[in-house]
């Protein structure tokens, strides 16, 4: 016999052992338990009402007539109860409501009549037996059918569960046991791998044997060996991909700044060839400074991406009103946008508390509100919703502007990427904005989302907690 239909058998005989001694102690405890309950609800509270009738009825009757009417009396409390009942006058039955004569029962004989309650049971019924005043005794017969079945029931639900279990762990035993039997076999397999140049193994050893330390063994040899490759070639890619980032980071730079360098050096030429028309050189010192500003906006921008990305930011949480970060950022922009023919629209006024730096949120919500106005449509809506949900504050800016295409919004937050280049450089853009909302709200623990359809407008959604943690302290609502 083969070592996985050994370890089946053994399993499936451990399985039927343990459901059988379940099934057994199952069966007892809710036998016990089911008869208890009997016993203290109903056949208690039937003592009661055989008590109060029979004092009753002893009060209307002399003993004579009690005697005589006996087997009345013992009729009508089965009709009360439902209960086969039986009458005990000292040692004497004196009635049974099912006609039927027998031996004076053990519960009556050394219970009942000494003034104690009893209960004992057969294969139908649960007999109750108790003292009643004045009299002797009565014992009352509860049929057992109902408790029968709910125990059948029981043991046919262990049944057909103990069944189940066993097929399932029939299933395990049959999958472990393969597991242990093929050890030796995998590790041939393997090895050959590793003959053939494929160092990356994934063995599964099923003990802790001799084989099984070899499994461990050699499975490790090779996963260091693959993993060393992979860490060789990983760099070799890092390398190569942090070149190609250098290159086109240093390229959209010198792209960035030749633009205005270009403006700024070209009208310094003309001054000194022009200098005596009045005309040229307002529009050459006004251009200078213009470019010079875009020159210096475009280097602080940088240089505060920088800083977000490899030092960190320095934060300065505290709590403060939600409405009042949206009034001073809407308060800015308001000029602007009227400017460029655009309106304002505020969603109600969002009350309540979140935990961040003011400034950098402020920063953050200018940039995206400053993108809505850049590409807008003429005559355009802006739109700025604020909301509370649980414990998250959700901004939601939507503009009704030239959009970006799908395949675009994925770039959005790249340095220097622009979906409309020519239009950016006519309204200053740089394709900065972005690259710096998404580092503050990170640095926040939000999200960021953006939905977007082309000539239709964009719609930008950020999340951020309410509540912050920073070093042993916390802040929030």
């Amino acid at each position: 016999m083969k070592i996985k239909e050994k370890f089946s058998l053994l399993i499936m005989g451990l399985i039927v052992i343990s459901m059988l001694t379940f099934g057994v102690s199952a069966t007892l405890a809710i036998q016990s338990n089911l008869t208890d309950e009997v016993v203290q609800g109903k056949l208690m509270n039937d003592k009661k009402v055989v008590d109060e009738f029979i004092k009753y009825t002893l009060q209307r009757y002399n003993d004579i007539e009690f005697t005589r009417r006996s087997i009345e009396i013992s009729h009508k409390l089965k009709d009360m109860l439902g209960l086969r009942v039986s009458l005990y006058n000292n040692n004497i039955l004196l009635a049974d409501s099912s006609d039927m004569q027998e031996e004076m029962p053990y519960l009556v004989q050394n219970y009942a009549l000494n003034g104690e309650i009893s209960y004992t049971k057969d294969d139908e019924y649960l007999y109750f037996a108790f003292p009643l005043e004045k009299l002797g005794a009565a014992r009352l017969a509860y049929p057992l059918e109902s408790i029968n079945k709910i125990i059948l029931r029981t043991q046919i639900s262990i049944f057909y569960t103990g069944l189940i279990i066993l097929m399932i762990f029939l299933l395990a035993a049959n999958y472990f046991a393969k597991l242990f039997s093929q050890p030796i076999i995998q590790l041939n397999n393997q090895i050959k791998k590793v003959r053939d140049g494929d160092y990356l193994i994934n063995m599964q050893h099923g003990s802790r044997d001799e084989i099984g330390e070899l499994v461990l063994s050699f499975t490790d040899m090779a996963n260091k060996i693959h993993n060393n490759i992979e860490q060789l070639n990983q760099m070799v890619e890092n390398e190569k991909h942090m070149k190609e980032l250098q290159r086109s980071f240093m390229n959209n730079v010198t792209h960035e700044f030749k633009t205005p360098l270009t403006s700024i050096i070209g009208y310094s030429d003309l001054l000194n060839q022009y200098n005596d028309d009045p005309v040229l050189l307002e529009n050459a010192a006004r251009t200078i400074k213009s470019e010079g500003e875009r020159l210096l906006l475009m280097v602080e921008k940088l240089l505060y991406l920088s800083s977000l990305e490899h030092v960190g930011l320095v934060a300065k949480y505290e709590e403060f009103c939600i409405d009042d970060l949206l009034n001073d950022c809407i308060a800015a922009i308001r000029l602007k946008a009227e400017n460029n023919s655009l309106k304002l629209i505020k969603d109600t006024a969002c009350e309540g508390v979140i935990c961040g730096d003011y400034e950098e949120l402020y920063s953050m919500l200018i940039n995206v509100l400053d993108n809505a106005i850049k590409y807008n449509k003429q005559g355009g809506i802006i739109a700025i919703e604020a909301a509370l949900e649980d414990d998250w504050l959700k901004l939601v800016v939507t503009d009704t502007g030239i959009g970006i295409p799908l395949e675009d919004l994925a770039k959005v937050y790249e340095p220097f990427y622009r979906v409309d280049k020519n239009r950016s450089r006519k309204i200053g853009g740089n394709g900065l904005g972005l690259a710096i909302v998404k580092e503050i709200v990170n640095l926040h623990k939000g999200s960021i989302n953006i939905e977007s359809k082309k000539d239709v407008g964009t719609s930008i959604k950020i999340l951020l907690p309410r509540r912050l943690s920073y070093g042993a302290t916390e802040c929030g609502y």
